[in-house]
């Protein structure tokens, strides 16, 4: 088996995509080299592609174990079903501190009620062996105005904005005029990263 498909038939069998489309829908083929990293990250003896296929067989070989993958993605806030052979109690405990009960039906636990938005943590006693697992609840589509309207918006630093009355490094002014100008051509967002120092003391 040439090494290359060998390489991909394991990042398959590890769950892993070998191929995606980027922001602009084209189509791209992962390299080698990522998917030895990202496999090898995940526990396979790899550290080349001449080594995916012996990687390949020990992972084909090897018992399958009741794991629970370490993040689980919910969207829209709808936690799939979890199926890990569970034979203990689950727990998902929010963000908040709460903690959401999770129903046991035909063997497999499920949360008894949507997530709200945020990373949670979910702990499952599996066999006796306890494994958790970071739950990100996140919505399918980012903020749209109402109606038809399609919306748009422009995400920057504030250091990188350059005006005519600003030399090196813009200011809330130039900030406010980038609004004011988004706004003006149908706009309905301008994204920045914090604008303020912070601090490792309460408050931060």
């Amino acid at each position: 088996m040439d090494e290359v498909v060998a390489l991909q038939a394991l990042a398959k069998a590890m769950g892993v995509q070998t191929r995606y489309k980027d922001g602009l829908g084209k189509p791209v083929i992962v390299g080698p080299e990522t998917l030895v990293r990202v496999c090898a990250a995940l526990g396979a003896a790899v550290a080349r592609p001449a080594d995916a296929a012996e990687a390949l067989r020990a992972h084909q070989s090897a018992p399958e174990a009741a794991t629970l993958a370490p993040v689980i993605v919910a969207w829209d806030g709808m936690l799939p079903e979890i199926d890990v052979l569970a034979q203990g109690a689950a727990e998902l405990r929010l963000a908040t501190g709460d903690v959401v009960p999770m129903e046991h039906v035909g063997g497999r636990y499920r949360a008894s009620h949507p997530l709200p938005p945020g990373y949670h943590r979910l702990t499952v006693d599996a066999g006796g062996r306890l494994q958790s697992a970071t739950v990100i609840s996140a919505p399918v589509q980012a903020f749209r105005r109402d109606g038809r309207h399609r919306s748009w918006g422009v995400g920057t630093h504030l250091a990188a904005l350059r005006t005519a009355r600003s030399r090196s490094m813009a200011d809330l002014r130039d900030l406010e005029a980038l609004c004011r100008w988004v706004g003006g051509k149908g706009g309905d967002l301008v994204t920045i990263l914090p604008l303020l120092p912070t601090f490792n003391t309460p408050p931060v």
